[in-house]
Parts: structure tokens; sequence; C-alpha cells
């Protein structure tokens, strides 16, 4: 059985896409670097809960592997599992590894399978191929008008509609050409096209794909004015995987299946290719500038009206762009580039194995690789050395002869001797053979037995000068980096401090080795670093740390039950690099779910754990109580936590509640399926897993409205450019 990256559904052997959700099953994925994985998490640490609100950093990500805690394990933001490197999604829930996103489960039936297969193959291509470039739809500005509408699937079409609108507008034509579609798959199908519609900035226009048929490649991408959204729309382009408006709504940057990007002018209705072969892209604001890498690894910059200028070659990754795109920061094969508009590019640093985090400021993390091999006599004291010398193979006792004895009793007394002989033979023959084995031990040391320690140089740049931090860094899910400020919490090895273990304890060199690695690892110690000074943490069995946006508080969980997965929950404050003893912050917390800082700083995790609900916490304070893990969502403009209690999972659905300033409300029993607009929640009840249909309806924060009837699915929709940029921000 193999298990889907989408939803975690377990899938037969040889799967194509995956029944439940219509995620492409990959024969095998590549990994990114271990390191940089996590980092990418880091950075978006403070969203998580709200990863199901549209924006379009958060909708790339749908799509693409994490950014930030490859070190304190990338933990993921829905069930706080431990999510292995370079993992995309949850291994325990299913969840995507940046935001959290759950895809919904429903029964498939059988006698669709086929049909679905068409429409999921056709919206699985696309979202593949959204992996292999940005994964993202950027839409408007910064200053994006309030996004307090959604779209939703109804009679095999795509209707819109708006808080307090009077009437539903239908939004397609013909959204799947093909036969034998039902609303199963197009129940399936609406958390992958939701990547597909949008909204202007400014609210006027609205972005979306019809007419999709089995030969396509990608989406075919209409648009047509909200005022006159009943009347057919214009068509910009066929086999479309991912797109962006710009603020004005003026322009479309776009890029097809095959590798071609485009701008296309939405006033004079045509278009301009941009370049071929193209495998990622980021877009100004104003859509007049891109930058993109192309198959053969060369970063170009397009800027409207005039031609491409080539930036370098041999690129390997693209690790971070300011907002205005005039600075960009790259790998060269093994080299740390930054290139800013109209300088020539600089080198920062040369030998870099990964760039942990770059901020605005011009300061940037990254680690050299130190790893290699460490000699064992380095790590072991020989404590028997001068004894072994003087131990020498023992003489065998004679055994005495009955002959050579008159009496019995003469005789006797000989063979006691002759037994205590022996038994102080056995005693030295012993020693002498394990003075043996430390002897072929020694002579393996002769020869330098050595063993390999992946271990890291830590580097901070504070936009002039590096400086080496540390070089024990260990790179594998053990470290995280504020978004918001020039700090990082990390795990390092003290080879200086080691207490060298005895040669006497062991009988060869491999149970040699395994303890001193053991042992090395285990006697690693935790830090915070500010800039480049660096503290120690003083903890000794810490797991899970945690840093929160401003860089001024570490969480961790100590003296855990690995069997009930409960522990201590500890809090350090940091204060100019210097960070406090740990503080109890809450007992018996529930360590499997993982513990969260939120976008204002609120601390939120489970007691009283069991199978999949428990008691949630927020700030120390009980929110409710038998709350379901998954779907747990923030909303950080708000302020606000949704939530299910009541939970049933062979219906799923159950009651939706919200919980703000200290109190709970319940929203509406027998919840499906929900999304989060700006304050606003849409939400499906009374949901049928057999007609795959049910009420839609708008909660604002008062009395919920009912939308429409007979609704499939919800696809709340990417509105308002990013401030956190794109694809290329937090590297790719």
């Amino acid at each position: 059985m193999i298990k889907c990256r989408g939803c975690g559904k377990e899938l037969e052997d040889g799967s194509l896409f995956c029944d439940n959700c219509g995620m492409q099953v990959a024969a095998k994925e590549e990994a990114p670097e271990t390191v940089e994985a996590v980092s990418e998490q880091n950075a978006t640490e403070d969203q998580t809960a709200a990863e199901e609100a549209p924006k379009a950093e958060e909708a790339a990500k749908e799509v693409q592997p994490e950014q930030t805690q490859e070190a304190a394990g990338a933990f993921c933001p829905n069930c706080g599992t431990a999510i292995p490197a370079g993992s995309a999604f949850c291994p325990n829930c299913g969840a995507n590894a940046v935001t959290g996103a759950v895809a919904e489960e429903a029964e498939q039936p059988k006698e669709k399978k086929k049909s679905k297969g068409l429409l999921i193959g056709i919206i699985a291509a696309c979202a593949v191929v959204l992996v292999a470039v940005v994964g993202l739809i950027f839409v408007g500005g910064n200053k994006s008008s309030k996004a307090d509408y959604t779209f939703y699937i109804k009679d095999k079409e795509v209707f819109y509609t708006e808080p307090g609108s009077k009437k539903p507008v239908q939004i397609t034509e013909q959204l799947i050409d093909v036969d034998g579609i039902g609303n199963s798959e197009l129940a399936y199908a609406s958390s992958e096209l939701r990547y597909y519609f949008a909204k202007s900035d400014d609210g006027s226009l609205i972005f979306y794909p019809d007419k999709i048929s089995d030969d396509d490649d990608g989406c075919n991408l209409y648009y047509k004015k909200l005022s006159k959204a009943d009347k057919e729309g214009q068509k910009i382009d066929s086999d479309i995987v991912a797109y962006s408006v710009n603020d004005a709504a003026t322009l479309v940057t776009y890029i097809k299946d095959d590798g071609d990007l485009y701008s296309y002018n939405l006033k004079k209705s045509d278009k301009s290719k941009i370049s071929g072969d193209v495998s990622n892209f980021e877009v100004s604001d104003d859509g007049k500038k891109v930058y993109y890498l192309n198959d053969e690894d060369e970063l170009y910059v397009w800027k409207l009206g005039k031609d491409k200028e080539k930036i370098d070659s041999d690129v390997t990754k693209v690790c971070y762009n300011t907002d205005d795109l005039k600075t960009i920061y790259y790998m060269k094969e093994d080299s740390f580039y930054k290139k800013t508009e109209g300088k020539d590019k600089e080198k920062i640093a040369s030998n870099v194995s990964a760039v942990l985090q770059v901020y605005d400021s011009g300061a940037a993390y990254y680690i050299k690789d130190n790893s290699g091999s460490q000699s064992i006599s380095d790590f072991i004291v020989d404590d028997m050395a001068e004894e072994d010398l003087n131990t020498k193979e023992p003489e065998w006792p004679a055994y005495p002869s009955r002959y050579s004895y008159y009496s019995e009793s003469a005789y006797n007394a000989a063979v006691a001797e002759y037994n205590k002989a022996k038994e102080e033979y056995d005693e030295k023959y012993q020693q002498y053979q394990e003075k043996l084995s430390r002897d072929r031990m020694r002579n393996a040391l002769e020869d330098d037995v050595s063993f390999n320690l992946e271990q890291y140089e830590l580097f901070y740049f504070d936009g002039k000068d590096e400086e080496k931090i540390t070089e024990g860094f260990m790179g594998r899910y053990l470290y995280n980096t504020a978004s918001d400020a020039e700090v990082i919490v990390y795990t390092a090895l003290d080879t200086e401090s080691f207490e060298k273990v005895k040669l006497s304890k062991f009988e060869n060199i491999y149970d040699l080795e395994s303890t001193i690695t053991t042992e090395l690892l285990q006697s690693a110690n935790h830090y915070v670093a500010a800039g480049a000074k660096a503290s120690v943490i003083d903890v000794e069995e810490g797991q899970n740390f945690v840093l929160n946006a401003k860089g001024d508080r570490v969480l961790f969980v100590s003296d855990v039950d690995s069997e009930k997965q409960r522990g201590d929950l500890y809090v350090v404050k940091i204060n100019n690099g210097k960070v406090s003893a740990p503080e109890l912050y809450d007992s018996d917390v529930y360590t499997g779910t993982g513990v969260y800082f939120t976008g204002s700083e609120h601390i939120r995790y489970f007691k009283d754990y069991d199978e999949e609900n428990g008691d949630l916490y927020v700030d120390k304070k009980q929110a409710d109580y038998d709350v379901y893990r998954y779907n747990l969502r923030y909303d950080k403009d708000n302020d606000k936590f949704y939530y299910y209690t009541d939970y049933d999972t062979s219906k799923q659905e159950g009651t939706l509640k919200v919980y703000k300033n200290g109190k709970s409300e319940k929203i509406a029993d027998d919840v499906t399926k929900y999304e989060l607009v700006d304050g606003n929640v849409y939400y499906l009840s009374e949901y049928s897993q057999k007609s795959y249909k049910g009420e839609l309806y708008c909660y604002s924060g008062k009395k919920a409205k009912k939308v429409d009837d007979d609704v499939v699915g919800i696809m709340a929709a990417v509105t308002g450019r990013s401030t956190q940029g794109g694809a290329f921000r937090y590297g790719w």
C-alpha cells in the first residue's frame, strides 16, 4: 500500500491518482535539500493557522513543499506530527506541510471511477505543473479589496455570490466538457479548481476556468466583468497552469503546461511571449517586470517593452526576493549571490550548502557542510592500556594424579587446590580474552578508524560580512528561524566538552562507533542566536522547539512520556540575544499535535487527547473540549479560531465553532466543509455523501444566511496579491 501525498489516504500499489482527493501519485518524489525545506517553513509559521484564507502565497504553498521547520522537525501545521524533510504533506493526517489544509474525504462511487479519473487527471495535470513552476495564482495588489465572496459548484457549473447579494450569478457556461462527470467528481475537483478562480483587486473582474475537456493539459482561462457576469466571458488562453493579475487588472502573466510564459494585455486582448521552457517565475505588482528560471537553470529578468536580460547561468536555487523585485538572492552551484537592479551581481559566500533564511534587511543565515570523517580515537580514552601491557596468557593448572598421593585425604586436598587454581585460571583467561579484544580494537584504531558525522557550520551575514556562529550545526529537524526578526533557534554538537567513552566498556569497534555517535547526538545543546550572538538554552531533553515570528520567545516540550504522548510545555524568553531560564508554561500537554504560535502570538495546544479529539487550549485557557484536531484554522486578520467539535468521521461532519476573546460560540451543526473569506464563513450543511449536495450558508458573525441549495463544493478563490511575494521569496 502507498499513501496519498495530498490527503494521506492509503492507496493500492500502482495507483496513478488518489481516488479520494485526485492528487497524482508520484512514483518517486524528489525531496528538496533537507535544510531548505525547513527554512521555507519558518517564514510562514505565523500564517499556518490561516491556511484557507484567500491569499495568493498560501494558495501557492498548497501544492508545493513547505517552508520552515525543517529542523524543528517541520511539524504539521494541522496535527503537529513531525514531517520528514522534503515532504510536501503530513504523513499522519495528509495535510499540506505549509498551510495545514486537509483534503476533504468522501466515499467513492465505484461505478463512476473511470469518469472521475478523467477529470482528476486534468486537474492533477495542472497541479503537477503548478508544483514545477509557481504553483500559485497572484491576483491584485497589496491594497486588495475585501474578499467577502466565494465561488461554488452547483448543477455542474460555477456560481458567484457575495454576502447580502440577492441572487447568485452563474459564471461558467460548461465547466467540465467530459462525459460521465458527476457530483462526486466535481466535489473532489473543487479543492483543486479553486486555484484557478480569482477576482481583480478592484472587484470589477472575475477570472475563471471553463470548458475543460479531457484533451486539455491545463485550464482554459476566461475573464469577464462582474457587472456583466451573466454575459459570455472572454478567453485569455488554453492549457494555463498558473497565472498572475497585476494591481490595475490590465496585465495577466501566465505559464502554459509546455513551459511557455506569456504576458496578456486585457485592454488590447493580445499576448506577448516572454520565453519558453520556463520552470518558475515571479511577477512585480504592476505586472511589468518578471523574473524567471528556464529549464537550463538560467535566470532572466523581463521588463515590458524591453528585451529579456540574462542574470546568471547554472542557478540551482532562487532563495529570496524583495517585494519590489529590485533585489534577488540565489544559489549558483555552491555559491550564494545577491543581484540588485542596476548593479553587478555580488557573491555573498562560497561553499554554501543551503540558505536557511534571508531578510529584507539583507541579513541571512546559511550553512556550509562540515561533515566528514571523525576519528574514533578523538572520542575514547584507553583506560586499561597500562594494565593490559602486563596481562599475559595464564598457564593451565595441572590436574593432580591419583597415583602421586598415598592417601585419599592428600589427593582430595590436591584436587581442591586444583579447583581453586582452575577458577583463578578461568578468571585470568577471561581477562586475557578481553585484553585481546581491546588489542584488536587498538590495532584497528591505529589505522585511524573513523565515522561520518553530519554537521554544518552555521553563518550569519549582516548584509556586508559573514560571521561563523558554530561548527556543529545539525541540519535535520533541528532549527527554526523567526520570520520578522534575525533570530534562529538550533541544535549543535559540542565535541569539545564531550565526555570520552572508555575503551574497556566495548567488545568490538562497531559497538564503540555506534555508542559514540549516539552519545554525541544526545549530548548536543540547544541554542538561540540573535544575529550572530548565540546563547545556550538550559535544557537537557527538550523537543519540538518553536520560535515565534518576533523572535522573542521559544516554546519546547520536555519530560515527555513517549507512550502517552504527554509532556511539559516550557517557554524561554529572548532579549537582545540573551535567553532566560526555561519557565514551565503548562503540564500534561499532548505532544502528538505540536504546539504553535499563531500570527498574533497566541499559543495553542491540546490536552486530554484521545484518538482524534481533545481539549483545545489557547494561551493556557481551555477554549473548548472534544475538539477535532483536523481543520483547525486561525483567522489572523480577525483573531479567531475555527474548529469542529462532536465530529463524526463516518458522516464527515461536526459542529462548527468559533473562538475569540476567550469565548466559544457555535456557528452551526452538521457542517461538512467550511471556508474562511475575510471574516465571513461559508459552510456546507446537511451534506449528503450519496448525492454530494448540501446547503450553502454564509456566517458573518450574526445569524447565518442561506446562500443556495444543492451545492456540491465551495471554492474560496484567491484575491489580493500577497505582500509576501511569490515562489522565489522563500526559495525554489
